[in-house]
């Protein structure tokens, strides 16, 4: 019985963290959302609002800026959820192979997800 109580320990401090480090990439994922997805627009507002009315030539190089910031970062947040998912699916393996106990059951996707 006493080898079996550090074990469970053990499983619970690693399911907190784990559940505190999906709790930070939840707020840090919807922050990321929000600013990749309002800078474009204050930025095209900003410079409507605040300056000289733009030509033609100025809103189209605008609006290319604004959707080229916006799909930059779009794909910073897809590639950050992908890693998650890399990183959860090595923790799967290594928990099905046996390889790498030392690092936890959930280690990498905890290492993951609370890089930010």
């Amino acid at each position: 019985m006493t080898t079996t109580a550090p074990v469970k320990n053990e499983e619970l401090r690693e399911r907190e963290q784990l559940s505190k480090a999906n709790k930070k990439f939840g707020r840090m994922h919807t922050w990321r959302t929000f600013i990749a997805s309002g800078f474009p627009a204050c930025a095209i507002l900003c410079v409507w609002l605040f300056g000289d009315p733009p030509s033609r030539t100025e809103v189209m190089i605008l609006v290319t800026w604004a959707t080229t910031f916006f799909m930059i970062g779009w794909l910073e947040i897809r590639l950050k959820v992908v890693q998650n998912k890399l990183a959860m699916m090595h923790d799967e393996l290594n928990d099905l192979s046996g390889r790498d106990p030392h690092n936890g059951r959930h280690g990498y996707s905890i290492s993951e997800r609370s890089d930010w």
